[in-house]
């Protein structure tokens, strides 16, 4: 059975955005997600499935230092609520590396989000 991206995606995103919403506000959020979507292109969550390096450089290109805080909060947050054991630590690893087994990794873990939520739901 191949896994539906776009519903994958989609869970992520709004599960990143409630997160961001309750970590740094909804006004930051907004801008920070529009920033994104102005200097990639196109949906950064997309990029972030298909390109998580891509995707952190940009955010550090906006934010800095605050990327990897940002990161970092976001996949504590996101692990304690659902009991995925990532370590923020080697989530940003696999993020600045980039490579295949990286990107197969963080898919992984978005993909357990979406499954996660889809539990809660039905």
């Amino acid at each position: 059975m191949s896994m539906p991206v776009h519903s994958i995606i989609e869970t992520f995103r709004e599960d990143c955005e409630r997160t961001l919403y309750s970590l740094i506000g909804e006004p930051a959020c907004k801008a920070t997600l529009f920033f994104l979507y102005k200097s990639l292109g196109r949906d950064p969550f997309e990029v972030f499935w298909s390109n998580p390096k891509t995707f952190y450089r940009e955010l550090e290109s906006f934010l800095g230092a605050g990327a990897k805080v940002l990161i970092e909060l976001l996949v504590s947050r996101i692990d304690g609520e659902l009991g995925l054991n990532m370590k923020t630590e080697h989530f940003l690893e696999l993020m600045q590396r980039g490579d295949q087994k990286s990107v197969e990794e963080i898919r992984s873990f978005i993909t357990r989000i979406y499954e996660q939520c889809k539990d809660k739901t039905t």
